[in-house]
């Protein structure tokens, strides 16, 4: 992938998540952060065998997911490692369904 800083080769196992904000996409990756020029909805489409959408905002890697945990505050957590994310209530779905799918196999 190309960023500011040059072009980087990215293992999709190492990606814990996607979060875009304005014109810019950061891979949260598990060692570090790297930042990219470019919407949502195009990795979206590329990795949508292996990950998720929890957020209007954010991607997450099915794999690296540890643990779901319902708040009182925030409603669905989501942990990745160290991270938690809120689940938006119009994205829990997705994640429900991506569960059902792995349970038939």
């Amino acid at each position: 992938m190309a960023t500011n800083k040059g072009f980087e080769i990215v293992n999709i196992r190492e990606i814990l998540y996607l979060k875009s904000e304005k014109n810019y996409l950061d891979f949260h990756m598990t060692d570090g952060v790297i930042r990219v020029r470019s919407p949502l909805y195009f990795y979206e489409k590329k990795l949508a065998l292996n990950f998720i959408k929890i957020s209007r905002n954010t991607l997450v890697n099915f794999e690296q997911i540890r643990r779901l945990e319902t708040d009182f505050v925030y409603g669905v957590l989501l942990y990745l490692g160290d991270e938690k994310l809120p689940v938006s209530r119009r994205y829990l779905a997705n994640i429900n369904k991506k569960l059902e799918e792995g349970a038939k196999k």
